[in-house]
């Protein structure tokens, strides 16, 4: 029998490694070159982590069938976008990156990565430490 707190594990091996991090941004002062490095592998642990989570928390319980829902590019009616119950721009989107990549994995796996560079962008010209902000958005997130 398995305990639940087996399945919180990743997660905390995941906030441990952006705390250390953390922590070598903070204490060592790395230059710019460390700096680049260091914020490359949060970016990097934040897009394969959170990219690849699937079916976790709720939010897939009105993505999933969305997404299957959706018609591809090609196929699409102008009208149609109409028939949706979220934003148009949100639906258009969706089904450029449909069209693209068919599977829901890489749906989240794209806007993903387009979540984390604009944050990076952000966080890079607003914040002078980095990953302690990313670090503390992290937390609030969950």
């Amino acid at each position: 029998m398995t305990d639940s707190y087996i399945y919180s594990l990743p997660y905390v091996v995941v906030f441990l490694v952006l705390f250390l991090l953390c922590l070598n941004e903070i204490k060592k002062k790395p230059d710019a070159s460390q700096k680049r490095t260091i914020r490359f592998c949060c970016c990097t642990i934040y897009v394969f982590f959170i990219g690849l989570r699937g079916f976790l928390h709720t939010d897939w319980i009105s993505y999933y069938p969305l997404y299957k829902e959706l018609p591809i590019l090609w196929s699409l009616n102008v009208e149609d976008l109409g028939d949706f119950y979220m934003e148009p721009g949100f639906i258009l989107y969706s089904i450029i990156i449909k069209s693209f990549c068919p599977s829901y994995y890489g749906w989240i796996f794209i806007s993903t990565l387009i979540d984390v560079y604009i944050i990076n962008v952000f966080l890079k010209k607003n914040f002078r430490l980095q990953l302690y902000q990313e670090l503390l958005l992290t937390v609030l997130n969950q």
